[in-house]
């Protein structure tokens, strides 16, 4: 009974007080206290299987509520549907040995984490069926490493729809692992306001079934080593990346991009990002996909501010570019790009402004301000592109 007093039998413990006595009653009416069923935090004692009774003895809507301090597991927990995971006050789940903490179950509906410290040990999500309705907020996801498939903060390899994934920490998680990691399909997700540090890549979504309306949005972090986000594969129809500020990157990985938004679908928006690299990180945004809009992004000192690869029927204007180590824009020549429309972009600061290298491109490039000390600013190719009213200021240096 919720407030009682728990007989711990495991090892000789001594009776103990339930830890959550003083917290709102009526809140906790609706739901399961995992110490009534064993697991006590702070004990060192293994506390898998007292958690799986507690889902077992739980019903559809209740809350497992989980006490300040630290609960241990050894294996990974089958999460059931329609049941919210719960800390307070700083409650944290310690995984040992290889795996996640929690698998969703096969019915993966309406599942909620919320307000955990995940260690050594994430999530999934979606383990072998779609997760719809799943909410992931609050939680810090830490000291997590090994790579796929179990090295990760929180694993979708199945997709999401109706989902959220919003205000959580990612610390130190160390490579080849993700703070995010997802493959299938994506419809009508948010992944918003999370904070990564020291993560080897931050959101990386590799959907070659596409989905809609996929929203990764005021996203920050520092201290990478490879891409914060990396969106990858085709079909998916308007995907927005906006509002995102990430800087700092530990070392120079060659495949290190800021932005990746390579899916190749339609109507993708890179919107209002920030982006600071040191002037050896590769490139600020690449970009993929038909009749996307590259708007309003800053992108400060990388070795390229931006590759244009498959863009046919894209728009790139008003974005400011600053002091990138050799170009600022690369119309790459990976994939053909039709009806590219350039305008109304500020650069200042790399030696070349504009670079077109190979593949079949038409569109135009007008209205945007070079400060650049080369001859107009724009090399390489223009062969199809109507090259409008641009502004051209020659700096003997920009240094």
């Amino acid at each position: 009974m919720l407030g009682l007093s728990t007989l711990r039998t495991r090892s000789q413990r001594v009776v103990s007080t339930s830890a959550l006595e003083t917290l709102e009653h009526r809140r906790l009416l609706a739901g399961i206290n995992v110490a009534d069923f064993g697991a006590l935090p702070n004990d060192g004692v293994d506390d898998t299987g007292a958690i799986r009774a507690a889902l077992s003895a739980s019903k559809a809507g209740d809350t497992l509520n989980f006490a300040p301090g630290v609960y241990n597991v050894s294996d990974t927990i089958t999460m059931r549907s329609h049941r919210e995971i719960k800390g307070w006050g700083g409650a944290t789940i310690k995984r040992s040995g290889k795996g996640y903490v929690f698998a969703n179950d096969q019915q993966n509906y309406n599942i909620t984490y919320t307000d955990m410290t995940f260690d050594g040990g994430g999530i999934d999500v979606s383990s072998s069926t779609l997760g719809e309705a799943v909410l992931v907020r609050g939680n810090t996801f830490q000291n997590i490493s090994g790579g796929w498939p179990t090295g990760d903060g929180i694993y979708a390899p199945s997709g999401l729809k109706n989902s959220k994934i919003t205000r959580n920490i990612f610390l130190n998680i160390s490579g080849p692992s993700q703070g995010i990691y997802g493959f299938n399909t994506f419809t009508d997700v948010e992944i918003s306001s999370n904070y990564f540090d020291g993560v080897w890549e931050g959101i990386h979504l590799a959907y070659e079934k596409g989905g809609s309306n996929l929203k990764v949005i005021n996203n920050t972090g520092i201290n990478w080593t490879r891409m914060p986000i990396e969106l990858q594969g085709k079909n998916a129809v308007n995907t927005i990346v906006e509002g995102n500020y990430f800087n700092g990157w530990k070392s120079t990985y060659d495949g290190s991009f800021a932005l990746s938004i390579m899916n190749y679908g339609e109507g993708t928006i890179i919107r209002n990002n920030v982006l600071i690299g040191p002037g050896s990180a590769p490139v600020g945004i690449e970009v993929g996909g038909r009749n996307g809009l590259v708007e309003g992004n800053s992108i400060t000192g990388f070795r390229e501010g931006m590759h244009l690869v498959g863009s046919s029927g894209t728009v790139v204007r008003k974005n400011v570019f600053l002091n990138q180590s050799l170009v600022s824009i690369w119309r790459t020549g990976v994939d053909e790009a039709y009806n590219l429309n350039v305008n109304n972009n500020y650069i200042k600061g790399s030696p070349w402004a504009f670079l077109f290298t190979g593949g079949r491109t038409d569109g135009s490039v007008f209205e945007n301000n070079f400060v650049t000390e080369v001859e107009r600013g724009i090399v390489g190719s223009t062969a199809g592109v109507t090259i409008g009213a641009n502004t051209f200021q020659k700096v003997k240096s920009i240094r």
